[in-house]
């Protein structure tokens, strides 16, 4: 047994009292990864959260949760607490990134869940799982170092194995992502897809897969809405037509796209865009395309201006009235103009009178043609 000295390099009293052996502590070091399951997580600002403890306000700054050790190299089943929630990116004052895990609630078998895991294989929890590290290797500073897959998940995983029978689905190279029942899929061809429907969804555990996923029941009514907010001075476009290269927002150029090294000298035009392009700002909808657009409602559509409505068409109809109804029927376009061109009779006090659009003044000219253009302006 060696003794502590009492004085330091520097010749200063070092107190006796305030002297650590690192042998006494030997058992709070730790230097490797262990593998375990979430039981509990604490947000930043809850009572058991050791952040929110040690500050004045009780306001804490990460978030923590419970760990049941699984595999630690030696078999034995540990219980860490305080267990740091690491983020995947920058997380400080300007950019900021949160996504907490899910703790244990039940079993993935559908047997009853005891907080004491008494009984209970590990394995069955339905929380998610993770790797912890130690900072500066003491048992004391846990934090999640990675995020593991849930041994009994064998719905969601890219299924391009035979399995039992040799069927398979080819799901290799996608990206798939399902947070809070939001589903964000890009296919290994590029497609993206965006679901909603299990938005607030709950898991069922003991019951069959549902629609290649773990069991789960649906929120119908709540959940799974969409609102993008755009800042009042920018825009918003959708573009089908060919990305011009350095071309971003605006039609001008962005020298942080992707583009030819060295960059065109020359500003590049963005050019007409003969496809579908759609433009929004806080004033205004532009909406440009080569073929079609179609309204279709079951019961009204409606289009309202505080100042003026135009319609601009080498042909414009308004609709017909059905046949069985009482109402005049609307028309015009081709329909008006064949209306106008036959000759009708309207009666006079010298009898019945028959005229010819066609002859009326100016010669050679109809009312349609003298009286309304092709464009029509209703005031």
């Amino acid at each position: 047994m060696s003794y502590r000295p009492v004085v330091g390099e520097d010749l200063s009293v070092i107190q006796q009292s305030l002297t650590i052996d690192s042998e006494d502590y030997k058992h709070f070091r730790i230097s490797y990864p262990v593998l375990g399951v979430i039981l509990s997580v604490y947000p930043a600002d809850v009572d058991k959260n050791r952040s929110a403890m040690q500050a004045v306000d009780r306001k804490g700054h990460t978030h923590e949760c419970t760990v049941q050790v699984v595999n630690d190299g030696s078999g034995a089943y540990t219980t860490l607490e305080n267990v740091i929630i690491t983020p995947d990116s920058p997380t400080g004052l300007d950019d900021y990134e949160e996504r907490l895990p899910r703790g244990s609630s039940a079993l993935t078998t559908g047997a009853e869940y005891k907080s004491n895991l008494n009984g209970i294989d590990p394995h069955d929890l339905d929380g998610d799982w993770c790797v912890v590290g130690f900072l500066g290797g003491r048992l004391d500073s846990p934090f999640i170092i990675r995020y593991w897959p849930h041994a009994r998940n064998t719905m969601d995983a890219a299924t391009s194995g035979g399995g039992l029978n040799g069927d398979f689905l080819v799901q290799d190279r996608r990206y798939f992502r399902r947070t809070n029942g939001i589903e964000t899929v890009i296919t290994s061809e590029g497609n993206i897809i965006l679901t909603t429907t299990f938005a607030n969804s709950t898991l069922t555990p003991g019951e069959d897969p549902v629609a290649g996923r773990v069991a789960r029941t649906l929120d119908e009514d709540v959940g799974g809405s969409v609102k993008l907010v755009v800042k009042p001075s920018q825009t918003l476009e959708i573009d089908f037509n060919t990305q011009v290269d350095g071309i971003g927002i605006f039609g001008d150029t962005e020298p942080q796209l992707p583009q030819l090294n060295p960059p065109v000298d020359e500003p590049v035009d963005d050019g007409d865009k003969p496809d579908t392009y759609l433009f929004v700002d806080k004033n205004q909808v532009d909406l440009t395309v080569p073929v079609n657009v179609t309204f279709t409602s079951d019961d009204f559509i409606r289009y309202e201006a505080t100042n003026k409505v135009t319609l601009e068409s080498t042909k414009l109809y308004l609709g017909q009235a059905a046949e069985d109804s009482e109402e005049d029927p609307v028309v015009l376009g081709e329909k008006l103009r064949e209306w106008f061109l036959t000759p009708f009779q309207v009666l006079s006090p010298f009898g019945p009178l028959k005229i010819d659009p066609t002859t009326v003044s100016p010669v050679g000219s109809s009312p349609y043609d003298s009286t309304l253009s092709k464009k029509s302006f209703v005031e």
